[in-house]
């Protein structure tokens, strides 16, 4: 039986991604790897933040697991960008 909160983050991307910290943090990284996988399948696709800036993440990194899911994020991620450059143009700035 899951826990309340294990309920309610297999349905929230951003919630997942608090277990797998928390879970990576304990040294529990097979945990920690299938709630990031959770957190990567409800759309929590920042790459950056995955790959490099989450602290709470480091354990996980040398993990070919974790290496194995930022080759399917990276792309994800870098086509979410391309799409919003295309859908979202800023706009020019008036010649001085």
């Amino acid at each position: 039986i899951s826990s309340p909160l294990e309920q309610a983050a297999a349905w929230t991307e951003y919630l997942a991604l608090f277990l797998a910290d928390g879970y990576s943090l304990i040294g529990r990284n097979d945990e920690a790897i299938r709630w990031l996988r959770t957190a990567v399948a409800l759309g929590f696709i920042n790459y950056p933040i995955l790959s490099t800036r989450d602290p709470f993440l480091a354990s996980l990194r040398s993990d070919p697991r974790f290496e194995e899911l930022m080759r399917t994020v990276k792309p994800r991620w870098q086509a979410l960008g391309e799409h919003l450059a295309r859908s979202l143009p800023l706009p020019s700035l008036p010649a001085r």
